[in-house]
């Protein structure tokens, strides 16, 4: 843990750091009893450049795999102009800096800089990575450049200073690029044998970093308090540790809002996104919630972190859980946003809700999807055990429906298996088949079924109210070389992208695309590219991020512009199927959204075909406050003939499950 005040002249000092960081180990002393907790502290003028890099590499040696390396940063963030080596990954070609004790000095007047960049984190955080640890860094500083919005402070008359520091001196405000050899892996990675980006040479070890604020943000200290490390602390306290680290960072967007412009961030550097709703500190694995969070902000009232993107609407019943776990509290959605929501609950219950406490709140609106199902199982046992589960667990959002013809999808028995298969494609299952006599068979069905909810519910994702565009803002691409030279658009017809794929003479088929995005609009947007595979499963980072910020006319290719090979799936050619359709799903938004987005992403059914893989995919790779938000969806569906298609009358049998 590293934290500074009293930074030497001319970096101005701050006041709440070391308290922060000494109300952080004392809580993670008295409340993580599960765990031997080893504290290395620097604070204040221990807290040099090379006592940091010291510190973290001697102080993480013994950190294995059953264990925990957290590293904790209070005091102040900047920028530095990069080195070009860099620019390919840092589009304003500057580097994330934290400024240690000694980081910006003036000596016979001439200054010193001795700052540490993100990329020497990252290249100390690769080394203690392979063991196996699970890593959590924490910043409680800024890391913007000279564009920070300073404004919207919702309190005055306190002590609020920002923990940045800016290069009067230089008309960007960034510290000015060093010499390759100032960086702490220059001798390890030397600048003359970097022949492609610098990444390849600086591994991404795996670890969750949470950062105060958005890069374009400050981060604020009041009366001698870190606002983001005071509303982390109460709330891990609140919530006795039990809490993942998506709740934490909803949960602390939701205390913030309307009181400082500052946007709490988590990120998963190295690994899925679904590391997100890990335990904080590994402490307990958690599935994603079916919930959102819920909270009391002085500004606007009782808050809940869904909105019109997961599905609510102005009609809305969120039950908010009591702190007994045994009561629920009603609650009407007042105000609707697109990424959260003002809830109203009546007078008898306001009162005996607790406004310094989080809730779960349950809505049967969010992220599903209602689906028509005909169940078609003769096994009496299995039948009515079953409809029992569907009942029970869906909330009315499953309607079982007595023909097929109205079904979107149907459960179906056949050699002693059940399966499920979909309109249009009768006793063709669309996931891999479970033995009836299986104990749990059809409770596996069941969660078969509410993955297909929440896979429809992405998929028919859509603003009907979207105001501030007249027209689809962002132009997507999708391009495709022909005879393997000239690049050329592929046409879009009524949302269906058909790109050329071919027999190769090896007798192999294939065929590849590149996708771009490009803001049209004169305004910034925040843009996500969803793939819904085959298998219904939902990618969620097909550009950089998971949400990108595109300023107009910028513009973003899906994978970096690699090339996306084109399959077809195993299942198109077993069951004589027309077509593969896979689709890409563009979501833009007024406001950065990416962890609403994260929420969608869903793994792929087991195949039918071959349960035991993952599915063949089209891809070679596996609110602001004070502004008004609006967002819309487009989707692309990708159809690939196939080529050995029969139709019925030519077919000499049908598929024999």
């Amino acid at each position: 843990m590293v934290a500074i005040n009293d930074y030497p002249a001319p970096v101005p000092p701050l006041k709440g750091c070391v308290n922060d960081i000494q109300k952080v180990a004392a809580y993670l002393k008295k409340e993580t009893p599960e765990f031997d907790v080893n504290i290395s502290l620097l604070v204040d003028s221990q807290a040099t450049k090379a006592n940091v890099v010291h510190a973290f590499t001697t102080h993480f040696e013994a950190a294995g795999e059953n264990d925990v390396a957290l590293f904790y940063f209070s005091g102040h963030g900047t920028q530095e102009e990069a080195n070009r080596i860099f620019w390919p990954v840092e589009e304003d070609r500057k580097l994330e800096s934290i400024v240690c004790y000694d980081s910006y000095t003036v000596s016979n007047g001439q200054p010193m800089f001795r700052l540490l960049a993100d990329k020497e984190i990252r290249y100390m955080i690769s080394t203690i990575a392979r063991k196996g640890a699970h890593i959590v860094t924490i910043f409680d500083c800024c890391h913007s450049g000279g564009n920070t919005r300073n404004g919207f402070i919702g309190k005055t008359g306190e002590d609020i200073r920002e923990r940045r520091v800016i290069y009067r001196e230089r008309l960007s405000q960034a510290f000015p690029e060093r010499p390759w050899t100032d960086f702490i892996f220059s001798e390890s990675i030397l600048l003359e044998n970097v022949t492609a980006s610098i990444e390849r040479y600086l591994p991404e070890g795996k670890h969750i970093q949470m950062a105060a604020c958005q890069n374009d943000e400050s981060a604020f200290e009041v009366g001698g308090e870190g606002v983001f490390t005071k509303n982390l602390l109460e709330i891990l306290t609140r919530s006795e540790g039990s809490v993942t680290y998506y709740d934490l960072q909803a949960r602390i967007q939701n205390y913030l809002r309307n009181q400082f412009r500052q946007t709490p961030k988590t990120y998963v550097v190295g690994e899925d996104e679904s590391a997100l709703f890990l335990g904080f500190l590994n402490k307990r694995k958690e599935t994603k919630p079916l919930y959102g969070n819920v909270s009391y902000n002085g500004s606007s009232g009782w808050m809940i972190d869904l909105g019109s993107m997961h599905g609510l609407s102005t009609d809305s019943i969120v039950k908010v859980e009591g702190s007994g776990h045994k009561t629920f509290h009603i609650g009407k959605v007042k105000e609707l946003f697109s990424n959260h929501a003002q809830l109203q609950f009546q007078e008898h219950e306001s009162g005996s809700i607790d406004r310094l406490l989080s809730y779960k709140g349950y809505t049967t609106d969010y992220f599903a999807a209602p689906l028509n199902v005909f169940v078609n199982i003769h096994h009496p046992h299995a039948r009515q055990d079953l409809l029992t589960k569907i009942s029970s667990s869906f909330d009315n959002r499953i309607t079982l429906v007595k023909s097929e013809a109205a079904a979107d999808y149907s459960i179906e028995e056949s050699n002693g298996a059940l399966f499920i298969s979909k309109l249009g494609s009768a006793s063709v299952p669309i996931v891999a088949p479970i033995a009836t006599a299986t104990s749990n068979a059809t409770t596996i069905i069941t969660h078969y079924l509410q993955h297909l909810s929440q896979f429809e519910f992405v998929r028919s994702l859509q603003n009907a109210n979207a105001f501030l565009f007249n027209s689809n803002p962002i132009e997507v691409l999708f391009l495709q070389k022909k005879d393997g030279l000239r690049e050329e658009s592929v046409a879009v017809t009524d949302g269906d992208v058909r790109p050329h794929f071919v027999n190769r003479s090896d007798g192999k088929r294939g065929g590849s695309i590149k996708i771009k995005l490009k803001n049209k609009s004169d305004r910034k947007l925040y843009c996500a590219l969803l793939y819904l595979t085959f298998n219904y499963g939902i990618i969620v980072k097909m550009l950089k991020d998971v949400v990108v910020g595109l300023e107009p006319n910028a513009e973003v290719w899906a994978l970096d512009g690699s090339e996306i090979a084109l399959t077809l799936e195993d299942e198109v050619i077993a069951y004589n199927l027309k077509e593969s359709m896979t689709t890409l799903k563009v979501i833009v938004s007024t406001s950065d959204f990416k962890q609403q987005v994260v929420r969608f992403e869903l793994p792929p059914l087991p195949s039918p075909v071959n349960p035991g893989s993952k599915g063949l995919d089209i891809l070679s790779r596996p609110y602001n406050p004070g502004q008004i938000d609006d967002w819309l969806t487009r989707n692309y569906n990708i159809k690939i003939k196939n080529p050995e298609y029969q139709s019925p009358s030519q077919a000499s049998e049908s598929v024999n499950l």
